[in-house]
């Protein structure tokens, strides 16, 4: 039996191998006795072929879409421009967060407003508020760069909720509300062929806010490719360097901040329809503070298309902050509008 498979086997790859060698093109013919087929899918938008040894010539077109919405918002984000030149867009982002399980730190309500302006079809800038942490939760707010909302790609919320940890209100951390941003965006390519989408962009946090100290700056690298029709592969990552920190995070009740900092991604997003969108990433990141474990982040995301130039984005995700309570929220579920003109 053994070598009657041996057999078998090396007969099908020298067959594989001879029907490969000798035909140049597809055939056009129904297939005469002694002459090698062969099947030629052509990805187009891929430039990748396939050879079999039967079958027909078939033409398969998974086209790059463009913008879908992935913005960062989300854990990793496309590497495809928001908006073309001369747009404006503005951006409201609402969340909700939990305390790691046992930190009895209160839940937050946060939201955050941005605007930008594209001054080329691949170029960007936005201003914006980091979190304004609203509720029980004002007494301590972490670092939004990669906190509660944006969850590691640098923009939104961070998780506040902790003001009865530390004593009195008089003794409590400072959270650092008035805290704002500005981010540059460049798409440095399109999908072309194997090539993906990229985009290089900065976020850079300005001390406005009560209590706060120096400026932080994160530098992201973005990819973007269509791996199947309705489907796209992301990978992203940054690095920052956390020169001060918002309100009292340097405070030593909380800890020693990490002067470098780093994070990697991938997520995958598949097309319902026109108007639909999921999302599933994951995503790691070093400790904010010197001493914990880097952080496990994991999400599920929605695009849904309101209109040509408004979107309603809504994810929910699950990190694992062993490294404590100040490395941000266990849970987080969040929502954002945005609106083009």
């Amino acid at each position: 039996m053994k070598r009657r498979l041996s057999v078998t086997i090396v007969a099908l790859a020298c067959g594989l191998f001879v029907g490969i060698a000798t035909a140049q093109e597809p055939s056009e013919s129904s297939g005469s006795e002694g002459q090698s087929q062969w099947k030629l899918f052509r990805f187009k938008g891929e430039k990748v072929e396939l050879p079999y040894l039967w079958g027909e010539t078939y033409d398969v077109d998974y086209p790059a879409r463009g913008y879908q919405g992935v913005d960062d918002f989300f854990s990793v984000r496309e590497a495809n421009a928001n908006i073309k030149a001369k747009q404006w867009q503005f951006e409201l982002g609402m969340g909700w967060g939990t305390g790691p399980t046992g930190s009895g730190a209160d839940d937050l309500f946060g939201i955050t407003p941005a605007l930008k302006y594209a001054y080329t079809d691949t170029n960007w800038i936005e201003i914006g508020m980091e979190s304004l942490n609203l509720g029980d939760g004002t007494g301590f707010g972490f670092d939004d760069e990669d906190g509660f909302f944006g969850s590691g790609s640098g923009s939104g919320f961070g998780l506040g909720g902790l003001g009865g940890l530390f004593g009195d209100n008089d003794d409590q951390i400072d959270n650092g509300n008035g805290e704002t941003f500005l981010k540059y965006f460049w798409q440095m390519s399109h999908e072309d062929g194997y090539m993906p989408a990229s985009a290089f962009w900065t976020h850079v946090r300005f001390p406005t806010g009560d209590g706060s100290e120096k400026i932080d700056g994160t530098f992201n690298l973005n990819f973007t490719k269509t791996v199947y029709d309705g489907i796209r592969w992301h990978l992203g990552g940054f690095i920052r360097t956390a020169n001060g920190a918002r309100g009292d995070l340097n405070d030593e009740r909380v800890g020693d901040r990490r002067d470098f900092q780093y994070s990697a991604g991938t997520s995958l997003d598949f097309a319902i329809n026109e108007q639909n969108l999921l999302l599933v990433s994951y995503h790691n990141r070093s400790s904010d503070y010197d001493g914990n474990a880097t952080t496990h982040a994991y999400e599920l995301g929605w695009v849904h298309q309101l209109a040509d130039n408004q979107s309603l984005m809504l994810a929910s995700t699950y990190n694992d902050t062993r490294g404590g309570f100040e490395e941000g929220p266990e849970w987080n579920t969040r929502v954002q509008w945005s609106y083009s003109w």
